[in-house]
């Protein structure tokens, strides 16, 4: 009896914590918006960063870890992380975008984050840029949000 007892608070444990480490963001990629849009339309969240910025790391460990903030982004909007120095070529909304500054700059800015930011020279980081239904800008924010800030920031988006 011990044993069936102990086998199901292991079983118990190991479930319990499968749970709470599946409590993330379910980060999307810009080759497949265009398919989930088209079947099920949501607003889309933006975040920009780079692998350098301190902001950006702050705001992964900080406000996408907020439970609230990872519910609404899972269930409000099409959430997409994006790298601002990535070499990738992408296209979006039917335009291909491309690093052209890849192997010229020391920090190379990709032309769909310049596109997104609204900034095509000097864009500031962390980048947050939410897009309606039909890909229009409705907010760009280029600055660290705590979780408070975001949540506020979901809720009326």
């Amino acid at each position: 009896m011990k044993k069936i007892i102990t086998y199901c608070f292991i079983l118990f444990c190991v479930f319990s914590f499968k749970a709470q480490s599946d409590k993330s963001i379910h980060w999307q990629s810009f080759n497949k918006l265009a398919s989930i849009q088209k079947h099920n339309p949501r607003p889309i969240f933006i975040y920009i960063y780079a692998d350098w910025c301190v902001y950006c790391k702050k705001m992964e460990r900080v406000s996408f870890k907020n439970k609230v903030n990872i519910d609404l982004l899972n269930n409000k909007y099409y959430s997409l992380k994006f790298n601002l120095e990535t070499e990738d070529t992408i296209i979006f909304n039917g335009i291909t975008y491309k690093n052209q500054e890849f192997t010229k700059h020391r920090q190379p800015k990709h032309n769909l984050a310049k596109f997104l930011s609204g900034k095509q020279n000097q864009i500031s980081l962390p980048t947050i840029v939410i897009l309606d239904k039909n890909y229009n800008a409705t907010r760009r924010l280029h600055t660290y949000l705590s979780p408070k800030q975001l949540n506020l920031l979901l809720e009326a988006s």
